[in-house]
């Protein structure tokens, strides 16, 4: 009983939401073109990133690190990466 109620509850969420953007009347990344971010946390690590939009094309530049003090094998581990 709890699971089509939770579906349609979601459901309706979604249509929310996904119709409120639909009939904006400006977008977000019309009215701010250019955003600076960050994370930080233990699953995603530490990290930047940078949206540039230019009309409707747009690019995402995205680096960051995690770092693991001590894996099983009693090694230090750090990984990084860059996305473009």
């Amino acid at each position: 009983m709890r699971k089509p109620i939770r579906t349609l509850l979601l459901s309706v969420c979604i249509y929310v939401f996904v119709s409120a953007v639909a009939y904006a009347q400006e977008l977000p990344f019309q009215h701010f073109p250019r955003a600076l971010g960050g994370q930080v946390g233990r699953v995603a690590g530490i990290g930047l990133s940078y949206q540039h939009w230019d009309g409707s094309w747009g690019y995402q530049v995205a680096a960051g690190g995690l770092y693991h003090p001590l894996t099983g094998d009693g090694q230090d581990l750090y990984i990084y990466n860059a996305l473009v």
